[in-house]
């Protein structure tokens, strides 16, 4: 206990100093502050809303850190397979790729894009990485100018082993960009994987997400994902939430609802 309230008290102490906001919030700085000092792990806050504002809470880490981009990039491969034919639509349902997975054992069949995506499964996004392959996979990075455009030896482990990095900031940039269909896919396919991240409401908003955990390897920090866009309300916004992990998962369903809680803050709900 004595370990969490010094943690609460030197994020508190760090957000004070790096909180940064243009354009309008809907809470106080305090308490934006306060909720990332009761996640207990530091990390970045960020918005750009439909008007080109944004807003950011940096609680002890930076928006330019690069890291892993770890499950967060599945939309982007996604709309690869799609746009390249290894996906012939949402619907088709891709096989389970034969591994076992122990910790997750609905990865073990069949799935569709939205089953996958809200699943995050491995299974159905390794077999589109090894469909697209690995030189079309680096020349469609390169060419969206995801993270640092680089890409590993292997198409089914980019996301984890290091070589490709993503920032915080470029983060915001893709999802402010599918977001507004400003990506080099067909509309139906940016459509396609847009619907297939929906991820609930927050007070009538919709939300639009994809998470992505990976755990501390080597030299790579643990990192945690939220990415994703709002729409429906006073303004849309497109977000990104990084938390640092150390040795363990924080669990993305609390990841998420610390999303949720910012967005509250944030971006304005609609008018009834």
């Amino acid at each position: 206990m004595k370990r969490i309230a010094l943690l609460r008290t030197s994020l508190l102490a760090a957000m004070a100093c790096t909180l940064a906001v243009a354009g309008a919030a809907h809470a106080s700085p305090e308490s934006q502050a306060a909720r990332f000092a009761d996640y207990g792990t530091p990390g970045v806050w960020l918005t750009k809303h439909e008007d080109g504002t944004t807003h950011e809470v940096l609680a002890d880490a930076s928006p330019d850190a690069a890291r892993r981009p770890a499950s967060s990039i599945k939309p982007l491969l996604a709309l690869i397979a799609l746009e390249t034919g290894a996906l012939a639509g949402g619907d088709e349902e891709v096989p389970w790729d034969g591994r076992a997975y122990p910790n997750f054992p609905h990865w073990e069949q069949a799935s569709t894009l939205t089953e996958a995506m809200a699943s995050s499964s491995e299974s159905y996004f390794r077999t589109l990485a090894t469909r697209i392959g690995r030189d079309t996979l680096a020349e469609w990075v390169a060419r969206v100018d995801y993270g640092n455009g680089m890409l590993g030896a292997q198409a089914e482990n980019a996301w984890h082993d290091g070589v490709l990095l993503i920032t915080p900031r470029q983060q915001l940039a893709f999802a402010d960009r599918l977001r507004r269909g400003d990506l080099p896919f067909a509309p139906q396919h940016m459509a396609t994987v847009r619907e297939a991240m929906r991820g609930g409401d927050v007070d009538g908003t919709a939300v639009y997400g994809k998470t992505g955990t990976g755990l501390r390897r080597g030299d790579h920090a643990g990192v945690g994902w939220y990415v994703g866009w709002t729409e429906g309300g006073a303004t849309d916004a497109a977000f990104v939430l990084m938390v640092a992990l150390e040795d363990s998962i924080d669990g993305r369903d609390r990841r998420v609802r610390l999303a949720h809680q910012l967005l509250r803050d944030t971006v304005q709900a609609p008018t009834r």
